[in-house]
């Protein structure tokens, strides 16, 4: 294999007297970070949208005239349509890029959130279809900005950049969740006192906030810079049948998604009964006003803010980590995940009042740093999983990962909906701590024994050779120059138009 070593060329010039930071055949552009910033607003919108009947039920519920199960289904259209939607997403992400999947997404949100808002009064009950259309609508954008951060990253993000971007992508989709818990109740109170359906004109504010960030992304998302940022972002993927077929005998990428999507997806589940864990019997409530520290420390609405937060924090400082720390993601994840386990272990002898947790804010303290700690994993598995899976394209390795943790997600679903978690039984969801302890440190052991590699890392950073250039015929010489393009390949240079097939630089 031939050595690559980027060579620093120049600091300036560019189109249009642009900034750019030009290696070998390799440049960057400030534009990176508007694409970056308008993706990120998609995603964050969509999981508020998709939380939006949950944090408002009893709302909902008198609004609608409808029951409880009805609502709990609202929320599990975000797993059952994402299971099967996350295939075609990421085939769509591969065959037409960036910037039609995301213009897709966009569309798809705008359109269910607009369906919602169509039931006149007085039709509430009867048309309340609509709001399930609509919600399944959003749903199907879930893959799309779930699975799609790597891609963004690697399109536009030079190597020591990549692993923070992701991780930004990665939560600003919490962020969106941990946003929806204070902005949907404020604004259904704040309309209802000025007397109007609270419900009714939450759900035309939401719309407009997707019209508007609508209209950022339609004025500019280009597909791709005129300019690689990187060697790999130039080099072919594998198909994406042959990416599947190929998943299927990668271990490495089987024991990070178990790893990633079982952790997360049984935490999205458990937080979703922490209400119940922690009820109106064990001091705590879901009010949003609080007054005094004790009040604020037995709130699940503010625990579940600021866990959510306070996770979107360290997920942003460990994914910078990692750029600064090429090679050491393994050992992040596992620090991460074992800082995890004795955490919530805490919070589970804070749950039963052991002695030496008795003191104010030890439930809080415990679980907002288990949370924050688990959060933090969310951008180390992304880029694992494509490190280790390449040169499966990075829309289906992010899809692979992302899939398990809504099949996590899902099976919580099903059992809050067929009643098992219930006021009436605190028992039961509390059992779940135990749960999510031995699942978590089951993650932990198995991180240890997967495979580090840094494939992808290799060819864009000359590191030793491993081999994989000369197992998938990749010639990573001439990506400085001339460079080979299948039908699938990224054409770049245009900038602003659509893959085109075949076509050569």
């Amino acid at each position: 294999m031939d050595e690559i070593t980027p060579v620093l060329a120049s600091a300036s010039g560019g189109e249009s007297g642009e900034h750019v930071t030009d290696y070998t055949g390799v440049k960057v552009y400030y534009r990176r970070f508007w694409v970056l910033f308008t993706f990120s607003l998609l995603s964050a919108q969509q999981s508020n949208v998709w939380l939006t009947f949950g944090v408002i039920p009893d709302e909902t519920s008198a609004y609608y005239g409808i029951d409880s199960w009805q609502i709990d289904l609202l929320a599990a259209w975000g797993p059952i349509i994402f299971i099967p939607f996350v295939f075609f997403s990421s085939w769509y992400l591969q065959e037409y890029g960036l910037r039609s999947t995301v213009l897709m997404g966009t569309w798809l949100v705008l359109i269910g959130t607009g369906l919602r808002c169509l039931i006149p009064r007085g039709y509430e009950k009867d048309m309340f279809f609509l709001v399930h259309l609509g919600q399944i609508l959003n749903a199907a954008v879930g893959p799309i900005v779930m699975a799609t951060p790597p891609k963004l990253s690697v399109d536009w993000f030079p190597v020591n950049q990549r692993t923070t971007a992701t991780a930004i992508a990665a939560v600003a989709n919490s962020f969106g969740v941990a946003f929806g818990f204070l902005l949907v109740p404020a604004l259904v109170n704040a309309f209802e006192r000025m007397g109007y359906a609270g419900v009714q004109f939450m759900l035309f504010t939401e719309f407009w906030m997707t019209a508007a960030i609508a209209v950022l992304i339609f004025a500019y998302f280009p597909a791709y810079p005129p300019t690689a940022p990187s060697i790999s972002s130039q080099t072919p993927r594998l198909p994406f049948k042959e990416s599947l077929m190929a998943a299927t005998a990668n271990s490495a990428l089987w024991m990070l998604c178990i790893c990633g999507g079982v952790s997360q997806g049984l935490f999205s589940g458990w937080s979703s009964v922490l209400s119940i864990i922690l009820n109106n019997k064990s001091g705590y409530n879901d009010r949003v006003k609080v007054h005094g520290k004790e009040m604020f420390f037995t709130s699940t609405a503010w625990l579940g803010c600021v866990s959510t937060i306070v996770g979107i924090a360290t997920g942003l400082a460990f994914g910078f980590l990692a750029d600064l720390l090429p090679k050491r993601i393994k050992r992040l994840i596992v620090l991460l995940l074992f800082l995890c386990v004795v955490c919530f272990a805490w919070f589970v002898l804070s749950v039963y009042k052991v002695s030496f947790t008795r003191w104010l804010g030890s439930t809080f303290v415990s679980c907002v740093l288990g949370s924050s700690f688990l959060g933090a994993t969310n951008p180390l598995f992304y880029e694992a999983s494509v490190e280790v899976a390449y040169p499966i394209p990075e829309g289906t390795a992010g899809g692979l990962l992302t899939l398990f943790n809504n099949i996590g997600c899902l099976l919580f679903q099903i059992i809050g909906m067929a009643g098992v978690f219930t006021d009436a039984h605190p028992g039961r969801a509390r059992a779940m701590n135990f749960v999510l302890v031995g699942s978590i440190a089951a993650c932990g052991f198995l991180a240890l024994f997967y495979k580090e590699t840094y494939r992808r890392r290799q060819v864009d950073c000359s590191y030793e050779d491993d081999g994989v250039c000369d197992e998938y015929h990749i010639d990573a010489g001439a990506a400085v120059g001339t460079l080979w393009k299948p039908d699938n390949a990224v054409n770049y240079g245009t900038g602003s138009g659509e893959n085109k097939p075949g076509e050569q630089e």
